[in-house]
């Protein structure tokens, strides 16, 4: 790297508490004068001792001539120790991380708390922000992250009350972590219809207040009673126009943090709704008109996002197959009947028939027979002859249902399985989870896809089998990190079962292209990927041909 010979003090920066992060936004400078630095037009205070360890540290590491550091370039000129230089990097929004080079009491994190090293990064990122949304890969923390900043933030008497909303399901984990982590914090509940006087006494006399998102929007809190919300998966706000979102944004808190390992799951106009939420005096809806380029601007101020290479010496191994398999006779039969009737132009019809035509790759309704039920079973025996652990995902509950009946045939009991969809209640979810990961039986567990994708850790299976999947790949993706995760010991194996020569062969390709997209989309967050609801009659013709 050459000797910088222009304006070597500028470098940047964002407010943290456990160092320097780089944003790659605003110029920050350290000025000679008062050991301060200046932040976007403010002046906040590095101690001398502080300012001259670090600049003398990172001075000593490169020798004046500057070399790879914290994966970023630094340069300290050998004129003035104090100034430091970062040079531009394509990646945006990374944190500037010096490792040992920080001194303990440069560390403000909470004793208590295990944290890795990307969730003391992530932690500080948080606390840091009036506006900030976590999209670590699912697995990575985030819910840990995300009670360790608010910890901090009550305990320096910046907040007094705070709200989380998360889907129903998840109320009883954010209850769990945080009386495991944060036990000195008084909790509340709020899951059902209550005036906006009683959310006021809620927010007098709690730290946090617990709730859903069906919760707020049938029930406002008054706007000003919560000093942070937190939105825990919060691509569930991606339509502006929708009720749940009119709801959230009625709340006015000084701070907005939002938790999502898929921040955008179809189309560039979700995530600049979800900002616009966060943020709405600095984004406007409007800006989803920009280009992708402009759009990676935007977000990369906002979100921090942190795939599993990150604890990738960690986690085990895993190992994803696709199993194929022919329709049976009956089913290709029926099938064949169906896909006859492809000649409509209505889009209506030709969804309908796709829908139709995936079912049966399932299995034939009139005979129950289903060459992927057979293939799956073959799996449930193998795997527990070697006394290990399966999840089964399926995103409709009859194929479920078919298989949990052939299971207690094959294995001459239900015992050892369990099943888990959308209409049990939070109970017996929670019991059956429980049970699950800390039993040796059941050993089985059959779930609905959306029911089961998010906020929850089966890690005592190092099996997962699809007998189908949605089509949008990050919602596959989130279901079998339930599974691959931290607190996984064994190595993983992941099945998809994919029937051949039908429209999930079309399928196949179609998820494997979003896939790239995705990945696309997650690291550079922009890209223009399809759902379901936006396939044309072109597309339908293309699969079921």
């Amino acid at each position: 790297m050459r000797k910088d010979q222009g304006n070597t003090n500028t470098f940047e920066l964002a407010r943290t508490s456990i160092g320097l992060e780089i944003s790659l936004h605003t110029n920050a400078k350290i000025e000679n004068r008062q050991n301060k630095v200046l932040y976007s037009d403010d002046f906040f205070h590095l101690d001398s001792n502080t300012l001259s360890t670090i600049a003398a540290a990172l001075h000593s590491k490169n020798s004046g001539t500057g070399s790879k550091f914290g994966s970023k370039n630094i340069f300290v000129p050998e004129a003035n120790p104090q100034t430091i230089t970062l040079s531009k990097s394509k990646e945006r929004g990374a944190c500037f991380n010096t490792g040992e080079l920080w001194r303990p009491h440069l560390l403000r994190f909470l004793p208590n708390y295990p944290f890795k090293d990307h969730q003391k990064i992530g932690v500080s990122w948080l606390h840091g922000r009036k506006s900030g949304i976590l999209a670590d890969d699912m697995g990575l923390g985030k819910t840990l992250q995300a009670i360790a900043a608010l910890d901090q933030h009550i305990r320096d008497m910046k907040v007094k009350c705070s709200l989380v909303v998360c889907p129903k399901s998840l109320i009883g984990v954010w209850e769990a972590e945080i009386k495991l982590w944060a036990p000195h914090l008084c909790i509340v509940t709020v899951c059902s219809t209550i005036a906006e006087s009683k959310w006021n006494m809620v927010g007098q006399q709690c730290h946090v207040a617990i709730t859903n998102y069906e919760t707020i929007r049938s029930n406002n809190p008054n706007p000003n009673t919560f000093d942070l919300v937190i939105y825990d998966e919060i691509h569930k706000l991606k339509n502006f126009r929708s009720s749940s979102y009119n709801s959230a944004y009625k709340l006015r808190p000084e701070i907005t943090w939002g938790l999502s390992g898929t921040p955008l799951e179809n189309k560039p106009t979700e995530l600049v709704s979800i900002l616009h939420l966060i943020d709405r005096n600095r984004v406007a809806i409007s800006e989803s008109k920009f280009g992708p380029a402009s759009l990676r601007s935007l977000a990369s101020r906002y979100i921090l996002r942190r795939n599993k290479t990150v604890i990738s010496g960690e986690l085990p191994s895993i190992l994803e197959k696709i199993e194929h398999v022919p329709l049976s006779r009956e089913q290709r039969d029926a099938y064949n009947k169906i896909r006859k009737k492809g000649n409509t132009k209505q889009l209506s019809q030709w969804i309908k028939l796709f829908g139709q035509l995936r079912e049966l790759c399932d299995f034939d309704p009139n005979t129950h027979r289903s060459t992927k039920i057979d293939r799956a079973v073959e799996l449930v025996k193998a795997i527990r002859q070697l006394d290990e652990k399966v999840v089964i995902f399926s995103y409709l509950v009859a194929p479920l249902s078919l298989l949990h009946s052939k299971l207690i045939s094959e294995l001459g009991s239900a015992h050892s399985l369990a099943i888990l969809t959308g209409s049990s209640s939070a109970s017996d979810r929670t019991d059956t989870i429980n049970l699950f990961q800390e039993k040796q039986e059941p050993s089985v567990l059959l779930c609905t896809t959306r029911a089961m994708a998010e906020g929850v850790t089966l890690t005592s299976a190092n099996h997962v089998i699809f007998l189908n999947e949605w089509w949008n790949p990050a919602i596959n993706s989130q279901a079998r990190d339930r599974v691959y995760r931290i607190g996984q010991k064994k190595d993983v194996y992941v099945y998809r079962i994919r029937t051949i020569d039908t429209v999930e062969t079309r399928l196949e390709e179609i998820l494997n292209s979003k896939s790239e997209l995705f990945s696309e989309i997650v690291s550079k967050l922009s890209s223009d990927i399809l759902d379901h609801n936006s396939e044309t009659p072109k597309e339908y013709v293309r699969l079921l041909a």
